[in-house]
């Protein structure tokens, strides 16, 4: 009996196996692409980080 290691094979290895884990991925990547294009936005100067206050 042979078999195939399991590091021989082909493929992505962390990649979800479910619908809900593909989903969770997708909206992860979204939120991180979200958060460096704020962050872009806020070191060019396209809006100004004070007019994001906490409070009144």
């Amino acid at each position: 009996m042979t078999s195939t290691p399991s590091h021989a094979r082909r493929g992505v290895h962390w990649s979800p196996g479910t619908r809900w884990g593909t989903w969770a991925v997708s909206l992860a990547g979204l939120a991180l692409a979200g958060t460096v294009a704020v962050a872009i936005a806020f070191a060019a100067g396209l809006e100004p980080a004070e007019s994001f206050s906490a409070g009144s």
